[in-house]
């Protein structure tokens, strides 16, 4: 309120303090607990706005209506009237947007994989057979964050399947005999950054998430992955399977985790055991002498003689006293 008197005009405004309190009772102030669509946090996918994006498919409402994505959305619907005319009960009509969407995707999702595992459903004129393509573009376009239906449908798809789950080993990497790390082999092409980022993003987003395996997997491989000469030994090792050039592939790992906090390190106990094997003497005196001298054939060869003539020279010194 403006007010006029003399030389001088006087402003009332409101306090900060009564801005603070309108502002507290106008906006919800807690975390959402009812199942939603996560959203990548600008924090994490700044560093690589196209790992988060689809190329060629959009599931769900954030990518919807793309123009980049318009040539894809001709087989969802087909696949949407193959699935109906099979069940003649589901009425499409009178449904907003946001539930056309849900239900054009997830029918979509839900003929795909009866396709995929029933090869008589399978059409000669459909492109998601006859384009080889069709199925990178959507395993990669599948597994976005942002380019989904709401989880528990996922978890009810998933639930479906009957896949067992394989509780043998919680660990990626495993400290074997005579302190050997145990790693399965990492393809590394080019969707392998775009699958991380998308894992880690859900991980950080996640509530109460509580193993942070796949951040804590990114961070032991850059501590292994220093130098190209790392990488170039994991790769002739079979540990990973570089498809990308070298420099790439390193630098894939030294910032893959850039912005993500990590409260407890998943792979802590098995660093403590690698620190407390290399402490001990005699694992550095057997990698001496396998790398110095059996990695050669000569070389073994020649160790081995060197035994044999120093037992025989025991040998003659013992019956020399003996006599």
């Amino acid at each position: 309120m403006a007010e006029t008197g003399g030389d001088h005009i006087t402003t009332e405004f409101d306090s900060p303090a009564n801005e603070l309190e309108n502002l507290m009772n106008s906006t919800s102030l807690t975390v959402s607990t009812q199942r939603c669509i996560f959203k990548v946090p600008n924090i994490l996918s700044r560093h690589n706005p196209k790992a988060n994006a689809p190329n060629a498919f959009s599931i769900g409402p954030y990518h919807y209506g793309k123009q980049h994505l318009q040539s894809t959305h001709n087989i969802k619907l087909k696949y949407l009237r193959d699935l109906i005319s099979r069940f003649p009960s589901i009425n499409p009509k009178a449904m907003d947007e946001f539930v056309k969407i849900l239900l054009l995707d997830g029918c979509f999702l839900i003929e795909l994989f009866r396709k995929t595992t029933d090869e008589d459903l399978r059409k000669d004129d459909d492109p998601m057979v006859t384009m080889s393509c069709m199925s990178q573009f959507l395993s990669h376009d599948l597994i976005l964050l942002e380019n989904q239906i709401p989880w528990w449908v996922l978890e009810i798809l998933f639930n479906i399947t009957g896949m067992p789950e394989d509780r043998t080993s919680p660990h990626l990497i495993i400290l074997g005999l005579y302190g050997v790390l145990e790693i399965p082999q990492l393809l590394i092409q080019e969707t392998t950054e775009s699958l991380f980022r998308i894992v880690i993003c859900l991980e950080q987003c996640l509530p109460n998430c509580a193993h942070i395996v796949i951040t804590s997997y990114a961070i032991l491989l850059e501590k292994l992955i220093s130098t190209t000469e790392d990488m170039d030994i994991l790769s002739k090792s079979g540990i990973v399977d570089n498809w990308l050039n070298i420099d790439d592939a390193r630098e894939l790992f030294n910032q893959l985790y850039d912005d993500t906090f990590v409260q407890e390190f998943y792979y802590s106990d098995l660093i403590a055991k690698v620190n407390e094997h290399c402490r001990c003497t005699w694992p550095r005196y057997r990698t001496v002498l396998m790398f110095d001298y059996f990695n050669r054939p000569w070389a073994l060869v020649s160790v081995i003689a060197a035994i044999i003539l120093l037992i025989l020279t025991f040998l003659q010194i013992l019956f020399t006293i003996i006599k």
